[in-house]
Formats: structure tokens, C-alpha cells, sequence
């Protein structure tokens, strides 16, 4: 049989589940959702995101009242979920989301469009508005979530990190990799849920602010407004970091308290802290020659110190009235954008959870002589893995192997209709003059040398003025922010924790530029404007 024919084969008897489909006329985007997990997912990872995600926010939306009961299940066809997958990568379905976006009280469906994808689609479908009376029993039911979701995250948050302590990072016993994997994704979509509450809640939070300097035309001055609120998690962690490379804090110490955190680590089959901690050994090094002056607390009172001034302009011209509402919405923004970080971190130990019952699952598997390789098991699915039949799965995983390895050659759209025609990674070159365009996301300038990274543990590390440009971030990539001058990312929105972490420490930041760390090079020379949401090539390495 020839090499075309065993190919024409293997199409024919094996699945994929992280292709995907969808009809001509679904409108889907990349933008914020690629965040969460960057690198191409295999079946295992999609078992979690797809299904345990849909749960979550379905879920989620029912304990706001926007869905029935009968509303919180998991379709079979990706095109009437909430998110799909094409080639690897997952996407929001745009318009059912915006039907049941649109119930929630204070916030339109265009509104969380703009605010996820930075932009609206011209053929948005028109939505039968809620009665008076089911809009009122709507915010009422929000009232009740609202009370009680602080406390909630609380105990969540404490729950989830007794749980990975003790059953992850110092578990002794392996037990039935099976369970353990079923109680990760338990524990998945509890703690994605609770993220979701927040997630509206800060986007309701934000419209409050947009509509106050909208109405007193100075909407140039909200990304100051909400620059930077202090106390978010994720600096508490840079700030472990900037001890342990100072010898102030011991490895064994730092990974009981973020070794959850790591290389992909919104992917189960990436690489946590808790599993190799020589992966922070380029960040460490490079913290260890910086300025006390660059430490991230001492950034952050620097942003805190500029958002709260920017408030007091902000107010100097607003009614009492409105004084006293931009402080509602202020406080509450604060509230949602900390909790937004602590939930995600939660999230992140049960994905964690998932990729240690997973691997030691791999284990077994390599002992019984079904796989060559332990992280073989990621490309096999949780159906599959639940009716185990004992037979072969080395071509079908195989076969996954190798789509795995050409969807790495391609990137999604930040938006498209129907099927996705995939691009290839590599993009036209910048030219001097060229203007990136993306969304401002933390409104401050730097003129500095472009720095690609690709993984957030790359061994060359950033020199003090550099511009990190990179596709996507995640909590993993805080210790790179620290030593960064600028941020650049392909893929978020003023919500992602890009957007979040820049603001907190005051560096300018542009999102969503869709390409730009495919059309810059090491060494170009930049002007980032993170209140225009531009970023302009100043010169270009000839050698790069």
C-alpha cells in the first residue's frame, strides 16, 4: 500500500475530534477564548475545554436566570454550542451567546460583543426582547447571585487549593487515574462557573463606566480609569518569583504555592512548575540582575498612584450624582477584575489535577505495552479512555499525532463565518511605517526593541526596554510582564489577563492585533501606543 493510500485510510477509519465543523452561516471569533488555552488542543485536552466549559457557562447563566434548567446540556453539534473547535483551536459561537448575553441586566449583547471581539458583525440576528416582567425577575434572580458570589469564590478558591495540595502536588497513592481524571473535570467546570459569574459582572461593571464618560464625551479616559486597581493575585506570584530569584523564598515553597501554574498551562497537555521547575530557570536568572525599582509591587503603586489620579480628573467634572455612581462602578470593577484572577487560578488547579491523572493514566498505558509514550494518552478522548476496549490505539493516535503537528502550522481568524479557512503561521514582514493595529489595552506609550517569544519559558531572556510581543498569554507569563517594558499579543481583549496584569503594572499594552508577533522580528524597533491600540515600526533588523 502506498503512502497516499494508508493516508486516504487512516482518514477514512479514524476520527478527529479537534477538526470540527461548522454551517455556512455561523459567526464565530478566536478573540479572549484563545487566551485560556493558546497551543493546539488534542482530544483529551478538548474533553475538558469543550463539554466542561459548555456546562460551566451554561450553568453559569442559568443561576442568573438567563437559561432554563433544560437549557444546561451539552449539544452534540459544536454549532449549537457556545464554543467549538476547528483545527486545534477553540472559538466562540458569537450568536447564541449574544441571545442570552442580552437578558442580563445592564449590559446589551453589543456591548459584550465589543468588549470580547473589539468589533461587531454586520448581520447580527435581532433578538425578541424579554417582557417587563421577565427582564425584572432576571435582575432580581442577578441580585441573589450577586450577593452571595464573593463568598462563594472564597470558599471555592480555598477548596480548590486544599484539593491540589493534597491530591496533586503531595498526593502519595496514584489511585484510579479513570476517577481521578472524572473528578478534575468536576471540579473544572465548579470553578469555571464561578469564574463565568465574575466575568459578567466585571463586563456589567465596565458598561457603567463607558456609559458615565460617554455621556460626559470623554471616553478617551476609561482605559485610565481602569488602569490599575492593586491587590490581583497574579503580582503576588511575580512578587514570589522576584524573591526566589533573590534568594529570599525556596523552590520547594514557591511550588506549594503556584506550581499549578506552567508551560501551556491552560492545556492539559502542557507542562506545570509542579512537574519541572527548571522551567522558570531563564526568568529567574534574568530577575536576578534587575533594579529594586522594577520589583512588581513597587510597579504596581505606580499604576495604582496614576488610575487614581486619573479618577479625580474624571470626577472633577461629573454631578455629585454621577460621582457617586462612578464610585459603585469603580468599586465593583475592582472587585471583579481580583476575583477574575482568583478564579482563574482555580481553574487552573483542576486543569493541573487533570494533567497528573492523565499522565500517570499515560503511565499504565506504556506498562501495558498500548502506548509507545505517556503523553500519547492526550490524544485519545474521555469516551474513549471510559470504554476502554483494551485494543490497539497506536495508529489511531498516530494519525492525531500527525494533524496535531500540521494544525501547529496554522493559526484561526480573530473572526470568521462558517468553516475557517486556516492561515499559515508565517505573515507578511513589517516594513518601516507599517501601523499594527489592535485594541489599547493599557493606555501608556514605549518606543523599545522588538522581543518574539513563543513560549513563556524561552531560554534568551528580556533585556531592560524590551517589547514582549507573543501570540497569547497566560498566568505562566507574569514573570515575563515583570521583566518587560511593553506588551504586544495577538490574541485577548481588554478583559484577558494580558490586558489585566499590563494595567496593574502600568506597562503600555496592545491586544488583539491578530498578527503581529508574525510580522515583527527580534530586534525591530517599535513605538507601542497602548491608549490608540497601535503599534508602529520604527526600523527593522535587517538580520531578522
Amino acid at each position: 500500500m502506498t503512502t497516499t493510500e494508508q493516508s486516504a485510510t487512516a482518514e477514512s477509519t479514524h476520527t478527529d475530534p479537534v477538526r470540527g465543523n461548522s454551517t455556512p452561516n455561523r459567526y464565530w471569533t478566536t478573540a479572549n477564548i484563545g487566551e485560556a488555552a493558546p497551543a493546539v488542543m488534542t482530544p483529551l485536552c478538548w474533553s475538558l475545554w469543550g463539554p466542561g466549559n459548555e456546562l460551566a457557562v451554561r450553568g453559569t447563566w442559568h443561576r442568573f436566570g438567563m437559561l432554563g434548567p433544560d437549557e444546561v446540556y451539552v449539544d452534540p453539534d459544536q454549532n449549537n454550542r457556545l464554543t467549538g473547535i476547528f483545527y486545534g483551536r477553540q472559538a466562540m459561537n458569537i450568536e447564541p451567546i449574544r441571545r442570552y448575553v442580552d437578558r442580563f441586566p445592564g449590559i446589551t449583547a453589543d456591548e459584550f460583543e465589543l468588549g470580547l471581539a473589539g468589533a461587531l458583525h454586520p448581520d447580527a440576528d435581532p433578538f425578541t426582547p424579554l417582557t417587563d416582567a421577565q427582564q425584572a425577575l432576571v435582575a432580581e434572580v442577578v441580585e441573589r447571585v450577586r450577593d452571595t458570589h464573593s463568598q462563594r469564590l472564597a470558599d471555592m478558591v480555598r477548596d480548590q487549593n486544599e484539593w491540589w495540595r493534597r491530591e496533586v502536588l503531595h498526593r502519595e497513592d496514584a489511585g484510579d487515574p479513570r476517577a481521578r481524571l472524572t473528578e478534575a473535570f468536576d471540579r473544572f467546570v465548579w470553578s469555571i462557573g464561578i469564574h463565568n459569574e465574575t466575568r459578567l459582572l466585571i463586563v456589567a461593571a465596565m458598561s457603567s463606566i463607558y456609559r458615565l464618560a460617554a455621556a460626559t464625551d470623554m471616553l478617551d479616559i476609561v482605559p485610565a480609569l481602569t488602569a490599575a486597581f492593586g491587590d490581583v493575585a497574579e503580582l503576588s506570584m511575580g512578587a514570589d518569583l522576584w524573591a526566589l530569584a533573590n534568594d529570599e523564598l525556596d523552590m520547594a515553597t514557591f511550588v506549594e504555592r503556584h506550581g499549578y501554574h506552567g508551560e501551556n498551562e491552560g492545556n492539559p497537555a502542557g507542562r506545570s512548575w509542579r512537574e519541572n521547575p527548571d522551567l522558570l530557570a531563564s526568568t529567574i536568572a534574568a530577575l536576578r540582575s534587575r533594579n529594586a525599582t522594577e520589583h512588581p509591587e513597587r510597579r504596581a503603586e505606580g499604576a495604582v498612584k496614576k488610575q487614581r489620579a486619573a479618577v479625580a480628573e474624571f470626577e472633577a467634572t461629573l454631578t455629585d450624582e454621577q460621582r457617586i455612581e462612578l464610585a459603585a462602578a469603580l468599586d465593583d470593577t475592582a472587585t471583579a477584575v481580583r476575583e477574575t484572577e482568583l478564579g482563574k487560578a482555580s481553574f487552573l488547579t483542576a486543569i493541573d489535577g487533570f494533567r497528573a491523572a492523565a499522565r500517570d493514566l499515560g503511565d499504565q498505558m506504556v506498562r501495558d505495552g498500548r502506548l509507545a509514550d505517556r503523553d500519547d494518552v492526550f490524544f485519545l478522548d474521555m469516551d474513549e479512555i471510559a470504554q476502554d476496549t483494551g485494543a490497539s490505539v497506536t495508529d489511531l493516535v498516530a494519525f492525531r499525532s500527525a494533524r496535531a503537528a500540521e494544525y501547529r502550522g496554522y493559526r484561526l481568524p480573530t473572526t470568521f463565518v462558517g468553516m475557517p479557512e486556516p492561515l499559515t503561521v508565517n505573515s507578511a514582514r513589517a516594513q518601516v511605517g507599517d501601523v499594527i493595529s489592535g485594541v489599547g489595552a493599557s493606555a501608556a506609550t514605549h518606543e523599545g526593541a522588538v522581543r518574539i517569544i513563543h513560549r513563556a519559558e524561552d531560554e534568551d531572556a528580556l533585556e531592560p526596554g524590551d517589547v514582549l510581543v507573543c501570540e497569547s498569554t497566560d498566568p505562566s507569563w507574569t514573570p515575563l510582564f515583570m521583566l518587560a517594558a511593553a506588551v504586544v499579543i495577538d490574541i485577548g481583549s481588554v478583559g484577558s489577563h494580558g490586558a489585566i496584569i499590563a494595567r496593574e503594572l502600568g506597562l503600555p499594552a496592545v491586544i488583539n492585533t491578530g498578527d503581529g508577533s508574525g510580522r515583527l522580528r527580534d530586534g525591530d524597533r517599535v513605538l507601542v501606543d497602548g491608549a490608540k491600540g497601535t503599534v508602529t515600526v520604527l526600523a527593522i533588523n535587517e538580520a531578522g
